[in-house]
Order: C-alpha cells, then structure tokens, then sequence
C-alpha cells in the first residue's frame, strides 16, 4: 500500500523512539518499574505474534505464497511486533549504564568470554543459515497456499517459533555481542568489527538500504529478456548492486542527509542559547557594560574556583584514573598513590585549609 514500502522502518522507529523515554522515566524512578515495563511489553508482543501466526496463518519464508503474503501485510512493519530488539536494545544500554556506574572494573574472564562470543557467532548463523530447508521447493504462487508440491513444508509449530522468535534472539546475540566487545573482550569479532574499513560503510549502510530497492527494480524492470540463473552471475550481480547502492547512498549522505544534520544542529544549538551569535552578542553586552559586577565573597565560605581552574582540576583527576588504569599488573586497593590523593582532595585543602573530614573511595576499602 505504500509508495516505498522499504521506508516502513523510519516510521516504526520514529515511534519507538517517542515511546522509549516511559521505560527510561520509570526505570529511573525505580529500577523494578523499568525492568517489569520493559519485560512485560516484551512478553506481550512476543506472545501476541506466536498466537497470530497460529489464527492467521504467517510466515516469513518467501516460498510460501499466501501465507507469505498475510505475513507482509499483518506483522512484517509492524510496531507491535517489531519492538522486541528495540526494547532489548533499551536495555542493553542500561545494563551496560549500571555496569559502567557501579562495577566500572568487571570483566569476566577470558576463557568465559570466548566460550560465551562462539556461542554468540553459533546463534547468528544459525538464524542466518538455519531456514535454508524451507527453500528446497518450489516456490508458491503470491496467492497460492503451500502445498505438498511447493512451499517451505514448515510445521505450523516450527513457523510460530521462527516469527514469535527470531528476531529477538538475533537481537539477544547482538546485544551479548555488543556488551563484551564495550567491555573490551571481544576477542577476533571485535577486532574485525572494529577495523576502520568498516567506518565509512557504516555511515552509508542505512542510505544503501533505502536506496537499493530502487536500484534493483530499475535494473531488473529494464531488462528485455528472462533472467538465467547462475552462481558468477548471481556473485556478479549482488557486488553490482551493493556498489551502485552505496554509491548512491553517498551522493545522497552529501546532498540530503549531511546538510540537514548541520542544519538541525545548529538550530538546537540556537535554541538552546549556545550558538557563537548569542556568545558574541553577550561578548558585546559585556564589554560596554563595563563587564559583570564582582561577586562578593562571604565571609567564612572558600575562594570560588575560576572555571579555567576548575577544567584543569577535572583534567588532573581524568588523567591520573586514565594513567592508573593502564598500568599493567599493578593493583590499587584502598591505599592511593600520593598524585591520586593530590588530585582527588579539594581545592581548599590543597592550600593548606582544613575542611571537615571526607571520605574518598580509591577502590578497595573505603579510607579516610
């Protein structure tokens, strides 16, 4: 029913983005609120798919027809069966929010992390290669049902765990992925899905994936005789689109999507009073003013810290933790080094005041 059905993407995550701040509100009023609300519109959708599929008949594999058919137009775009692998992803980035927080040194270890990252490959090709049985047929008809002549030969059973499933469990896979390599142990995953080849693919891929229908339709749509199949030519064919997609999809990051990022920045910051318009014209302010008046100090209070003095400080401490951190096969336990307990004392007990007794945690136990 849509002119660019491909685009069904951006409207489902324009909503998923617009509802994701409730799970945020509630898990930061309480952190069983957000885990129950996260699990039980999980729960829901998940359930709510498997269900149909049995009532309405969907699959997802492209042989079957009409069944293929009902699952495009009832469930493939979605938003009520496509949250699942968002909402994994909200809480994905809190759990690694709480890790960072609060166990900021957690790793486990090396040989759990590499039985847990060839698990993770396992379940991706798995998902990636395991349908290829519901292909050794004959494709149905757009409208014929599958039948002991075409189709997959699915179990209605098999097509409710693949629709209700699926999905989330890539969404999982990618999520534990994801989780070790922040952590750094990913081990050769991470190292190649790191490499800077990857960088400029990826700012391309979404631009790529909207355009490459267009290409294909034009390409195949112009064609004046039937296509014969062949493994090179197929090779041929799939390296030909993917370049004519992304070479397209940088024509279009340049003319569409660069300039409207520009532009919708500098309209926040605009909006937020932080453009260099409003810093010159409070520059100007000031300086024919006669600048601000000086602030007095009350009696009994410390020196205020000028903030150029108070960016040096944050620097000091970032790079004392930065330089700790990397020393290799030292540990640090509730005895600070000196540079460190230098860094993390106020500025006022530095110039030899003496404030109220603090406590400073360095790792360890706490020390006064």
């Amino acid at each position: 029913d849509e002119c660019f059905y491909v685009s069904w993407y951006l409207a489902a995550d324009l909503q998923f983005y617009i509802v994701a701040p409730v799970f945020i509100l509630l898990y930061l009023k309480r952190r069983v609120y957000g885990w129950s609300a996260l699990g039980a519109v999980f729960m829901t959708s998940v359930l709510w798919a498997a269900v149909n599929t049995v009532v309405r008949g969907w699959s997802a594999h492209s042989f079957d027809g009409l069944l293929v058919t009902h699952y495009s137009h009832e469930f493939y775009a979605k938003p009520q069966f496509r949250c699942p692998p968002y909402l994994i992803g909200i809480a994905t980035a809190i759990i690694w929010h709480e890790k960072s927080r609060r166990y900021p040194r957690f790793k486990v270890s090396n040989r759990t992390a590499g039985f847990v990252m060839v698990a993770v490959v396992m379940v991706l090709a798995g998902l990636v290669y395991g349908p290829v049985s519901a292909y050794q047929r004959r494709p149905c008809n757009y409208f014929e049902p599958p039948n002991p002549e075409c189709g997959s030969n699915w179990s209605t059973w098999s097509l409710v765990l693949f629709n209700s499933l699926a999905k989330p469990a890539w969404a999982m896979a990618l999520a534990v992925l994801l989780l070790l390599s922040l952590n750094n142990q990913g081990g050769p995953v991470q190292q190649f899905l790191s490499h800077p080849f990857f960088t400029p693919l990826a700012k391309l891929s979404f631009a790529a994936y909207l355009l490459h229908p267009l290409v294909i339709n034009c390409w195949f749509l112009s064609r004046t005789q039937k296509v014969r199949f062949t493994p090179l030519d197929f090779i041929l064919k799939v390296v030909a689109v993917c370049a004519a997609s992304f070479g397209t999809g940088l024509i279009a990051m340049m003319l569409v999507e660069s300039p409207t990022s520009r532009l919708s920045k500098a309209l926040e910051r605009s909006l937020a009073g932080g453009g260099r318009g409003g810093n010159r014209d409070k520059q100007a302010n000031v300086a024919t003013s006669g600048g601000p008046p000086p602030q007095q100090q009350q009696p009994g209070q410390p020196p205020q810290q000028q903030p150029q003095q108070q960016r040096a400080r944050l620097q000091t401490i970032q790079d004392t933790r930065t330089e700790m951190s990397s020393m290799a096969g030292k540990s640090y336990g509730s005895i600070a080094s000196p540079y460190e307990t230098a860094a993390l004392l106020p500025q006022q007990q530095r110039d030899g005041q003496q404030p109220a007794p603090q406590r400073y945690y360095t790792g360890g136990a706490p020390a006064e």
